[in-house]
């Protein structure tokens, strides 16, 4: 007794000699000069009041850090307007949990979490802060273990497998879908059971319900896709409106953008094929390559276009192909016209032309069944049916239809290994008459030599509408003296005759020249010759008469 009256004694001294600041230790330490209390051991702590939650609550105006030990919860508690919880084993809105490896709140309406074991996540952050309305990474639906979600209500609904969806309300409708990888505000946000969709970009395939291997890339691209499948769109707006078409590939902004049920289309290029927006069953299999190309197309098929603007106009034409940059591109509903080259075919409204080379057939409008193959190479009417012109620069004001026409005026040979043949069966003759002319005709013909004005040729030919580059040897066929006849002097002489001679080509007006085909001249020749051998037999006659005559 004595003995606890004598450390009581030196503690009360101690106390009041530190009254500002009190120390409490078994080494005699001073206490600290920033603390009121310093309590200090190595082998002991501090307890503090111990209370039932009952006790804990009914302590009457509990101040505002006061702290106790809560033996039914079995956690520290602290006052701070209401009590709150430290760290313990219950549940609690505000309160911090350590289970094993994780660390989170329970709370469900505002919850931190790492490495949660419930709800079952791996990461999750989740509040109504605007700026981010909710995380959830590797869960989402009731197969998280091979899911992610990242974005409020990604893979809501979700009970599929190894789906990837990251933005608000990305893949939120997906039920059993499997496979699909969604990226962007609302991307695939109504799928359901499609499967093995990939969609990058804010409401990319943001309809689609069952469609399965579909590609979005861009801002609304196959927007209103449903049931479609296998498409491909690259671009904003691309594929928009498709919602049943399939197999389709668009590649640019606005590519295909108008197409719904169409299948089998390739579009490469800003607005390529942008207008085919009615699409029966049987509208399908065009190839757009290009900005802007089969733009304006809308129910045709079977269309190919490659190059800026190619096939621009085309609406309803079918079975076009161009290649070139403006190829094909004033068309509308003509059909199975083929142009490769830059402009070739441009003002072309009809069908069944062939052109290939820069501007080839570029002047025929209405003409069908024209052929032309080389660098400007196009007759100067618009209107032509059935002509063909092979080389460069073929064509010119005196193309007519049903023509073929080789090289240019600059041209000094053509031939080959054998002659040139036509057909002359007589099955196919009529009205078949003997009234060709011959030595009445060959005397009238003058043959001359003469030298060709090239200039005043193709100023004649081509005049303004199509000039000719220079390049090396092209006055070659100034030097050449050539042998032959005048044309307008052999028109007369067949007017002079009244022989219809087709050997020469008289033309339609004085601007246009005159030509000729020296292989017709092999006829009346044939003719003459054989009037002079009649002749030569009946002088023949008449002499061995006179023989006679002398003799006698």
């Amino acid at each position: 007794m004595k003995k606890f009256i004598y450390s009581a004694l030196i503690i009360l001294i101690s106390l009041k000699s530190f009254s500002q600041n009190v120390a409490i230790n078994t080494s005699g330490t001073s206490a600290d000069v920033s603390a009121m209390l310093d309590v200090s051991s190595t082998t002991k702590g501090i307890l503090v009041p111990r209370v039932t939650s009952v006790q804990r609550t009914a302590i009457s105006s509990p101040a505002n850090g006061l702290l106790v030990f809560d033996i039914s919860t079995n956690s520290f508690w602290f006052f701070s307007t209401t009590w709150k919880e430290l760290i313990g084993g219950a549940t609690g809105d505000d309160k911090w949990i350590k289970n094993a490896d994780s660390i989170y709140t329970s709370s469900l309406s505002s919850r931190v979490g790492i490495g949660t074991t419930t709800p079952a996540a791996k990461l999750e952050v989740k509040g109504g802060d605007a700026l981010i309305d909710g995380i959830t990474v590797g869960t989402g639906g009731s197969n998280y273990p091979i899911n992610t979600a990242v974005g409020f209500e990604a893979l809501k609904k979700n009970t599929g497998i190894n789906n990837t969806a990251v933005g608000h309300g990305a893949l939120s409708d997906n039920t059993s879908g499997n496979n699909n990888t969604a990226m962007g505000l609302w991307a695939l946000t109504y799928n359901t059971t499609g499967t093995d969709n990939t969609s990058v970009g804010r409401d990319a395939l943001y309809g689609n319900t069952t469609g399965e291997n579909n590609t979005a890339m861009g801002y609304f691209s196959l927007w209103n896709n449903t049931t479609g499948s296998s498409n491909t769109a690259i671009g904003q707006e691309s594929l928009q409106d498709n919602t049943i078409g399939y197999s389709n590939v668009a590649v640019g902004v606005h590519a295909l953008d108008g197409n719904t049920q169409g299948h089998n289309m390739v579009a490469i290029g800003d607005s390529a094929l942008s207008h085919q927006y009615i699409s029966p069953d049987d509208v399908y299999q065009n190839t757009a390559i290009g900005s802007k190309t089969l733009f304006a197309n809308t129910t045709g098929s079977s269309n190919t276009g490659t190059g800026f603007h190619a096939l621009y106009h085309t609406k309803i034409g079918f079975s076009n192909t161009a290649l070139g940059t403006y190829s094909l591109n004033t068309n509308q509903n003509g059909n199975r016209n083929t142009a490769v080259g830059d402009s070739a075919l441009f003002n072309v409204t009809t069908s069944n032309n062939t052109a290939v080379g820069y501007q080839a057939l570029k002047s025929i409008t209405t003409g069908s069944n024209n052929t032309a193959i080389g660098y400007n190479a196009y007759p100067i009417s618009g209107t032509l049916n059935n002509y063909t012109g092979i080389g460069y620069n073929v064509g010119t004001i005196n193309s007519v239809s049903n023509s073929v026409e080789i090289g240019n005026s600059s041209v000094t040979w053509i031939g080959g290994q054998v002659g040139w043949s036509q057909y002359s069966d007589g099955r196919i003759k009529k009205n078949i008459t003997e009234d060709v002319p011959g030595l009445s005709f060959i005397n009238k013909l003058r043959p001359v030599t003469y030298n060709i004005d090239l200039d005043k040729e193709e100023m004649t030919l081509h005049g303004t509408d199509k000039p000719t580059k220079d390049f090396v040897e092209r006055r070659d066929i100034e030097k050449k003296k050539f042998t032959g006849f005048v044309a307008q002097e052999v028109a007369k002489a067949s007017t002079e005759t009244g022989y219809e001679f087709s050997g020469v080509t008289v033309p339609k007006s004085n601007d246009q020249l005159y030509s000729i085909t020296y292989s017709e001249f092999v006829v009346p020749l044939v003719k003459a010759v054989q009037e002079l051998s009649k002749q030569n037999d009946e002088m023949k006659k008449q002499i061995e008469e006179l023989k006679l005559l002398l003799k006698k």
